[in-house]
């Protein structure tokens, strides 16, 4: 009759050293995700602020009065726009265009307020040109 022997198995140090090595890669794949998450955070809040500019650039674009500079905040952004005459390089001459600059920023680990979203830590800026409708009276 063959009796089996239990003498063959893992040592206790095999079983440690299997467990290190499934323990750093398991670290590894968790610094990956973290990483990923960040990024996405980071990704979707500056897709937010490219879509508030857009959306602050058409509402200055439709306003039928004198388009003046300003700045807003709300609970997550702060915007700031800037409107000007367009000058063409080449002369000091007006051309009819005006050049409008927005910049939405939002704090992030810092101050950042309405009056200076060009000095958050993160943020979005659009310039854009065109002739204003001509107000009917």
């Amino acid at each position: 009759m063959n009796v089996f022997n239990s003498d063959k198995g893992f040592t206790i140090i095999e079983t440690m050293v299997a467990i290190a090595i499934l323990a750093v890669g398991t670290l590894g794949v968790a610094s990956m995700l973290m990483i990923h998450f960040s990024s996405d955070g980071y990704a979707a809040r500056t897709r937010r602020a490219e879509s508030l500019c857009m959306q602050k650039l058409e509402e200055l674009k439709a306003q039928k009065t004198t388009l003046t500079n300003g700045s807003s905040a709300d609970q997550s952004f702060v915007y700031k726009w800037d409107v000007s005459n367009y000058q063409w390089l080449d002369t000091s001459a007006n051309s009819g265009l005006n050049q409008i600059d927005v910049t939405v920023g939002w704090p992030v680990g810092g101050a950042c307020t309405s009056s200076t979203p060009g000095n958050c830590t993160n943020k979005f800026a659009v310039t854009t040109y065109f002739k204003p409708l001509p107000t009917s009276p």
